[in-house]
């Protein structure tokens, strides 16, 4: 997975990262993240959940598939022992998707919080040198949650726990436009 996330990042900063957006079905993204996580879950002793409302999104299954790993990986590895970290996906406002995922873990400060989201920063590395990253995965999330058209936002308290949620917009409304000739499909700017 590190490869990969530094391939990522290579492609983000270069503008060259692919993103396929169409509507797609949630429930089997999350279930493929969901079984992927639990195992580290589980030897963490941290109990993983989700509650998912929406039924389809218009999404990059790939990319949103990376962002939930990174999310909740990083959730079990900073949530204390007998902790919790929760996954929702729900809509907003009947239009846009909201991602959340949430922890009860060490939390961060507000400065904290802009240092995790810049490449290669670990904000918990020099208090617990045994949690193992390489300070990619947020801001990646963060990129690639933009690269879908997405607001990527972190809430966090130092001791409490944090929360990253991501609102991503509905498909396009194709509006048709008779111009004389053939009929041509615009794309309204709804948002």
């Amino acid at each position: 997975m590190l490869v990969n996330d530094i391939l990522d990042t290579q492609k983000v900063e270069l503008g060259a990262l692919d993103v396929h957006k169409r509507d797609s079905a949630l429930r089997p993204v999350v279930e493929d993240v969901m079984e992927m996580m639990s195992l580290g879950a589980e030897q963490q002793s941290i109990r993983l959940t989700h509650d998912v409302t929406a039924e389809r999104g218009f999404i990059d299954p790939r990319l949103l598939k990376q962002i939930l790993v990174n999310l909740i990986s990083n959730g079990i590895k900073y949530s204390r022992p007998n902790g919790s970290v929760h996954l929702s996906i729900s809509m907003l406002n009947a239009k846009d998707l909201r991602v959340a995922v949430e922890d009860d873990g060490l939390g961060m400060t507000p400065e904290e919080v802009e240092r995790a989201l810049t490449p290669y920063f670990r904000v918990h590395a020099k208090d617990h040198p045994t949690i193992e990253g390489t300070g990619l995965g947020l801001p990646l999330c963060k990129s690639m949650a933009e690269a879908m058209d997405g607001r990527f936002t972190v809430s966090s308290e130092k001791g409490v726990g944090t929360r990253i949620e991501i609102l991503l917009p509905p498909e396009p409304e194709v509006e048709w436009v008779s111009t004389g000739a053939p009929l041509v499909a615009a794309l309204s700017s709804a948002a």
